[in-house]
């Protein structure tokens, strides 16, 4: 009980030093504008307009910030980006090859089932026809 107290006390004691910033800390002093573009008269819950007429829709908005690696990942991410339907494709397929693979260690059952039916001609069964072509042959002995 004493080692597990100890423990919690030098690791409280880590977490609350870990939470102390520094002697010379200065918070970040970024240039914020006065008044928000969305808006009007110093409303605030009115919704800000939508694209405005010189910011397509289809702008590349990540550009504004001037960042090569960010565009070079915003590039990499469109080249790599599929199709919704391409994608749920591939999922659907892989879902199938999965249960594919699951299916082999299943037992399996195998079967064959053939039919066949005959007729036989007007003058009856094979043995009745050997019997006639019999008689003639001795007739013809005659």
């Amino acid at each position: 009980m004493g080692l597990s107290r100890a423990a919690v006390l030098v690791f409280a004691a880590a977490s609350l030093a870990a939470c102390k910033v520094g002697p010379t800390f200065e918070a970040p002093r970024e240039p914020v504008p006065e008044q928000y573009s969305g808006v009007i008269n110093g409303a605030e819950d009115v919704a800000a307009p939508g694209a405005s007429p010189e910011t397509p829709a289809g702008s590349f908005w990540w550009q504004q910030f001037h960042d090569t690696e960010l565009d070079r990942l915003e590039e990499r991410a469109a080249a790599g980006n599929l199709d919704l339907k391409a994608a749920y494709l591939r999922i659907v397929e892989a879902r199938i090859q999965v249960q594919a693979a699951r299916a082999q260690g299943l037992p399996s059952l195998n079967g064959t089932a053939s039919y066949m039916r005959e007729q036989l001609g007007l003058a009856g069964s094979s043995n009745r026809k050997a019997s006639s072509m019999a008689r003639r042959r001795q007739a013809l002995k005659r």
